[in-house]
């Protein structure tokens, strides 16, 4: 039987993040568009790595769907992450380990989202 030595591992454990990365980001950019126009893949995986650490400790990590669903609510329009009823909202919806992730995911896609992107047209025209 052969064992693999430390640094071996390291180096597959390496790859397979890279490769779950890179698929993670195609996935961010074709089925979901949320990845702005012009930002490189090294700046997305920047942006998403820690909502991916959140991910894990909430249970979206499992599904890689869920997973991907959840990634994208870091791009979201700015104001409306900043927001704190929004903020508020996002953090009791998805918090709440209570529930099956993809209902949590299925909620916030349905009642909060829409809120948030209606949140920023309004603080758009609101600064016209």
């Amino acid at each position: 039987m052969r064992t693999l030595s430390v640094s071996s591992f390291n180096a597959i454990e390496a790859e397979f993040q890279a490769r779950r990365n890179a698929v993670l980001v195609a996935r961010l950019r074709t089925e979901m568009n949320v990845v702005p126009t012009g930002m490189s893949d090294a700046d997305v995986i920047a942006q998403i790595m820690p909502v991916i650490k959140d991910a894990r400790a909430l249970g979206f990590a499992e599904d890689e769907n869920d997973l991907l669903r959840f990634v994208a609510l870091a791009f979201l329009p700015e104001p409306a992450r900043q927001d704190p009823f929004l903020s508020d909202n996002f953090q009791r919806c998805l918090g709440n380990v209570e529930y099956h992730p993809s209902d949590r995911l299925d909620f916030a896609y349905k009642h909060i989202v829409p809120k948030a992107y209606r949140f920023c047209a309004a603080t758009a025209t609101e600064n016209l």
